[in-house]
């Protein structure tokens, strides 16, 4: 099998919701050992998170997407457009499309599945005009980082976090 040749991404429906639980769900265990702060999956879905990220994208320009291959759901992406609050950003590139999350099944990471997600994206922000795109990583996930470099994404900002409990 020909993963690229294989390989449909398309837009989530509300008949998604529960691969969308999985595929969130399994993200955020990934990245609880890199953030402590960070509530279980289970936690996170019975908080209404796919509900709530569904919602958003389609309220905010947004898209939610799956990426399959032969018909099963190995990714997913969400992205929302947002307004830059901070008036030292240039006002022709305050609006921006902010990719809340991307995963990939552990089998499938490494194969472009992602890229191609990103990518889609990517259309999506031009038909709206939107002139740039921003994501997020955690620190510590260096896969991730460098996925999200190997499309473009440059470091923006850098947070930076103090624990005081």
């Amino acid at each position: 099998m020909d993963a690229a040749s294989d390989l449909l991404i398309r837009t989530a429906t509300n008949g998604d919701e529960p691969v969308l639980e999985r595929f969130a769900a399994a993200l955020q265990e990934f990245e609880r050992p890199l953030d402590a702060s960070l509530m279980s999956g289970v936690e996170m879905i019975a908080a209404g998170y796919v509900t709530e990220m569904l919602v958003e994208a389609a309220t905010r320009g947004g898209l939610v997407l799956i990426a399959e291959i032969v018909g099963v759901p190995v990714g997913y992406a969400a992205a929302v457009v947002k307004d830059e609050d901070d008036a030292t950003v240039r006002p022709e590139v305050r609006h921006y499309l902010y990719v809340t999350d991307a995963y990939v099944e552990p089998e499938h990471r490494g194969s472009g599945i992602v890229q191609a997600l990103l990518a889609r994206m990517e259309i999506r922000a031009r038909e709206l005009g939107v002139n740039r795109m921003l994501i997020n990583a955690l620190a510590g996930n260096q896969a991730a980082r460098a996925a999200y470099r190997r499309f473009g994404f440059r470091d923006y900002t850098v947070d930076m976090q103090k624990t005081l409990i």
